[in-house]
């Protein structure tokens, strides 16, 4: 019995690795609201086996902001930015992460990130 607890804990540690890990690097998108678009950037990070995250909404002169993260498994992940809670879907055959946040009324907000290049370090 013993053994077969440890294989199961095993296999469920490394899936949340490499559920983690997918999602780790540089990813550019848009929050949009009936028409309204507010770019974003996010940054995602593995840190031992967690993962964390910052972002940039440039238009809102927001840099390097901290983004907690409230869960991720491989096909899903949500978070908080400054527009609240956003609940999300890893799209694996496209690294694209669409989501929604319907706590605003009467339309709720969504978002849209594609996995990019990182853009080039700016020293200006």
């Amino acid at each position: 019995m013993n053994k077969w607890l440890i294989i199961m804990l095993a296999v469920l540690s490394c899936n949340m690795l490499i559920a983690q890990d997918q999602y780790a690097g540089y990813w550019k998108g848009a929050v949009t609201r009936d028409g309204a678009v507010q770019p974003i950037e996010v940054y995602f990070r593995l840190q031992g086996d967690s993962i964390s995250g910052t972002y940039h909404s440039p238009d809102m002169g927001m840099y390097d902001e901290a983004l907690p993260i409230i869960s991720t498994n491989d096909t899903s992940l949500s978070f908080k930015i400054f527009m609240g809670v956003f609940t999300c879907r890893y799209h694996s055959g496209y690294f694209e992460i669409t989501g929604e946040n319907r706590n605003w009324k009467p339309l709720g907000l969504k978002l849209h990130l594609k996995k990019m290049i990182p853009p080039a370090a700016s020293y200006a």
